[in-house]
């Protein structure tokens, strides 16, 4: 027996364990394809010969890196609320009364009428990215950072313009460049430069654990790009 069929073996077997470890086994079983060794064509064809479904698959792998963070989270549909949320988003703000040192007390005041009020609470407010999910604070500061992007794509869209214009006005003093060519490596440029920006919190590791996350390079987000090519079973997550 292979190695990797044995392993394929092993894996097939904790997706019936806990959640944490049914999503890593299903992950590894579906990043390393190694259904194939199960004779399974693809993951999907895994997933529905165990008598589930192609997006079952995936809900449980992002259930799984949530159960991983957070051991106190057993089942997929708890871990799947808590992934739509950032993390310091759950964290509720205190609104208390500052203790009194001792032998300064203070007598009690006469009891309202109103009693037993809620505990005063205030929210943790985040700014939100473009798919309307909350930028966790582990990641705006690098988030802001979109503004000197922002910068850099006005200089060159300016020089973009300035050539266009004296290509147009068959301005002589850039008669001695190949204008046309120029132009078009400013388009260029401007497209890699819209790459860098930050445009949706990173899936994967909600912007939270990204200094070991791969899917979004250790940057904690995406760009509209990486966003767009993301496979519809995450969109959805995040929709839900």
């Amino acid at each position: 027996m292979s190695i990797q069929i044995s392993r394929f073996k092993t894996l097939d077997l904790k997706i019936k364990k806990s959640l944490a470890e049914a999503g890593e086994a299903l992950q590894e079983i579906r990043d390393k394809e190694l259904y194939r060794q199960g004779g399974f064509k693809s993951f999907k064809d895994y997933c529905e010969s165990i008598g589930k479904t192609y997006n079952w698959g995936w809900k449980q792998i992002e259930a799984g890196k949530v159960a991983i963070a957070k051991p106190e989270v057993k089942t997929v549909a708890e871990a799947l609320e808590v992934r739509k949320m950032a993390m310091p988003q759950r964290r509720q703000i205190a609104v208390s009364e500052p203790e009194e040192p001792e032998g300064e007390k203070t007598p009690p005041t006469p009891k309202k009428s109103v009693v037993n009020l809620p505990e005063k609470r205030k929210e943790v407010k985040l700014p939100k990215d473009e798919t309307g999910i909350d930028i966790p604070p582990e990641i705006q500061e690098f988030w802001n950072r979109n503004e000197e992007v922002d910068h850099l794509l006005s200089m060159v869209k300016k020089t973009r313009l300035t050539l266009e214009k004296a290509d147009t006005d068959k301005d002589r003093l850039y008669f001695g460049i190949d204008r046309q060519g120029t132009i078009s490596r400013l388009k260029m440029c401007e497209e890699e430069l819209v790459a860098a920006k930050s445009y949706a919190v990173c899936p994967s590791c909600n912007g939270i654990f990204f200094s070991d996350c791969q899917d979004c390079k250790k940057r904690g987000t995406l760009s509209k790009f990486w966003w767009e090519r993301q496979p519809e079973e995450i969109k959805a997550l995040r929709e839900s």
